[in-house]
């Protein structure tokens, strides 16, 4: 833990913490790209659980 500069048993000072928020930036994933309700509802349709009730429903319809 030396090698990043923080002390375990103290954790980072108050003013460490600002200059690597500041550097660093928040500690959070990277978002991805906003996606609309269309995208959404095409990958649902593409799940394999959704076909295979699908295709069960059709049968079930077809066998009467």
């Amino acid at each position: 833990m030396d090698e990043i500069g923080s002390n375990t048993a103290q954790g980072l000072s108050e003013r460490e913490a600002a200059e690597r928020l500041k550097f660093e930036g928040y500690n959070e994933l990277p978002s991805a790209d906003h996606r609309n309700f269309l995208h959404s509802l095409l990958d649902v349709f593409r799940e394999p659980m959704f076909l295979l009730l699908t295709a069960s429903a059709a049968i079930l319809f077809a066998a009467g």
